[in-house]
């Protein structure tokens, strides 16, 4: 078997991993604060754990196929075992330090409580406490590191993505989360008015797409739309555990916002979403 076919299946298998972890974490109630430490640290503890592992791994092998080396083979030898995120993460290449960096700055553009500037920063802050949040539930919450596990999974996808890069020569520009979202808003919004459109009412179908960013932008609907997206009870199989205890207190939404936010729900960026329609327009 080629190098080039054993890191092919390997990139495989991670982005594979990746896209299931990060569409149930999408499609879970968000972790919620509690006087208690432990018990948020639990809520977060199967997605941070998974979340180090999406990003170990794929910057394990980032580096052995960058060496055209096997895994086995890197060096120093302490770089096979490492689990500190950071050291692993200063022994890249220039290029995919810089693609990384530039994905983070973007989704911490959004996040903006997330006050780590820089993903260096962020991985030193959280990557040598993979063995404290590990054995978590048997030790406590006591002096685990804090985190964020969108944030782990924006770093595991561009870095999965560089991988299919210099794999596969998959493109080398990864679409950052503010990208993402307005390109698929803007999709979305298109399909939509396509969808409503009678024969070939051109003049309509511009004007209703107008009036679809009009609403977006109007931070009184943003902040309903933001809180329909924030709950997660399913209208074919009902409240989702734990449900939404405010579901039925959300304001009704107009039937084509209704549609979008339908749309959106089922993305892979839900999460990202409700951070974004939570924001003002201006950003402020």
């Amino acid at each position: 078997m080629s190098e080039a076919t054993d890191y092919g299946d390997a990139v495989h298998r991670l982005a594979d991993a990746h896209q299931i972890v990060n569409r149930l974490w999408q499609s879970v109630p968000d972790i919620q604060p509690d006087d208690v430490h432990a018990y948020g640290a639990v809520q977060a503890w199967p997605w941070v754990s998974n979340g180090y592992q999406l990003i170990e791994q794929p910057l394990k092998l980032l580096l052995a196929v960058r060496r055209n080396v096997r895994l086995d083979q890197l060096e120093p030898p302490k770089l096979r075992w490492s689990h500190h995120l950071n050291e692993l993460f200063d022994e890249q290449e220039d290029d995919d330090q810089a693609e990384i960096s530039r994905v983070y700055k973007s989704f911490i553009d959004l996040h903006d409580y997330v006050c780590i500037p820089t993903v260096g920063e962020f991985l030193r802050a959280v990557g040598r406490g993979y063995g404290k949040w590990r054995y978590m539930l048997l030790e406590g919450a006591e002096g685990i590191p804090t985190n964020h596990v969108g944030a782990l999974l924006e770093i595991a996808a561009v870095t999965i993505s560089r991988l299919k890069f210099h794999v596969f020569g998959r493109p080398a520009r990864f679409a950052t989360v503010a990208q993402r979202i307005s390109y698929n808003l803007d999709d979305t919004i298109g399909h939509l008015c396509n969808r409503l459109m009678t024969g070939n009412d051109k003049r309509g179908w511009q004007q209703r797409y107008e009036r679809f960013h009009e609403l977006l932008n109007d931070s009184a609907h943003r902040r309903v739309i933001a809180a329909h997206l924030e709950n997660t009870d399913n209208p074919k199989l009902g409240p989702q555990p734990p449900p939404n205890p405010y579901s039925q207190l959300l304001p009704p939404l107009g039937s084509d916002i209704e549609a979008l936010v339908a749309h959106l729900k089922r993305s892979l960026d839900r999460k990202n979403y409700v951070t974004y329609f939570r924001k003002p327009v201006d950003g402020g």
